[in-house]
């Protein structure tokens, strides 16, 4: 009774996990504005897509070294897969990104029992591979997400640059247009130039992209893929220093116990 209530508790805590990761991508496709715009409050958002990773990378680890038999941990998996569409709440085709997650988590979930199986006794360390691997699987999802919303808005609607890049080209140009204004018309010069030029450069530059436009969404796909790996390979480092705690707490409390198991081991001989 007492171990059915534990494998309870852990798969109960990877579905809050999943549906806290969902609330994240949730925002990552109501919010995508924020990518384009280059807004600061990208900051925060990006501080909960980490922290909600790292909840669901240590409460999957969890699942995949203790539930056994192999079907209670895919079980676990998929509960996490449904708590994250509880969360996101997902509108096609960004919904697909759901059915990754469950293929990759699976994945991750085979890859820890097969290393496992393959040690002689139990680390923490022979999680990392393993972690790095789930850590990728949320990165992909998060990025594909992201690229879904992107696309649906820049074929609906112009791609426009970011106000303070806009700023930069500005004023790059301004000193050169107004190096020859007479003094008496530099003010106004200045005030048109200044009113008058985002909205010029804005439309030569929506001109020049338009055969280009349906890249666009690929391009920031694949400059954010290029910054968030590094970052979900560091977390999966961490991941395995917090495991190691976790489970020696684990042990303390008595949640967890550490067994011996007798193996056959087949070999050859003459």
């Amino acid at each position: 009774m007492y171990k059915n209530l534990k494998i309870f508790f852990f798969i109960l805590l990877f579905f809050v996990a999943g549906y806290f990761f969902g609330r994240v991508c949730g925002e990552i496709e109501n919010k995508y504005k924020l990518v384009l715009n280059l807004s600061p409050q990208i900051f925060s958002f990006f501080i909960q897509l980490i922290i909600s990773s790292v909840f669901l990378i240590l409460a999957g680890a969890l699942n995949a070294v203790l539930l056994r038999p192999l079907f209670l941990g895919i079980f676990a998996v998929i509960f996490s897969g449904i708590g994250i569409l509880w969360g996101w709440r997902p509108e096609f085709p960004a919904g697909i990104m759901g059915g990754v997650y469950i293929c990759g988590a699976t994945f991750f979930l085979l890859d820890v029992v097969r290393n496992l199986e393959q040690k002689i006794s139990f680390s923490a360390e022979s999680l990392r591979a393993s972690l790095n691997l789930f850590s990728t699987t949320l990165v992909v999802m998060s990025c594909g997400i992201l690229y879904f919303s992107l696309n649906q808005y820049i074929n609906k609607e112009d791609f426009i640059l970011p106000p303070f890049v806009i700023k930069i080209v500005q004023s790059q140009f301004e000193e050169a247009v107004l190096s020859d204004v007479p003094p008496e018309k530099y003010k106004e010069v200045r005030r048109r130039f200044r009113k008058e030029f985002p909205t010029h450069f804005q439309r030569m530059f929506q001109k020049k992209i338009s055969p280009y436009k349906k890249y666009i969404p690929l391009g920031i796909i694949f400059f954010i893929w290029l910054l968030l790996m590094p970052v979900f390979q560091l977390l999966s480092w961490l991941c395995v220093y917090i495991l190691k705690v976790i489970f020696i707490v684990l042990n303390k409390l008595g949640v967890t116990k550490e067994v011996i198991e007798m193996r056959e081991i087949k070999r050859l001989s003459i």
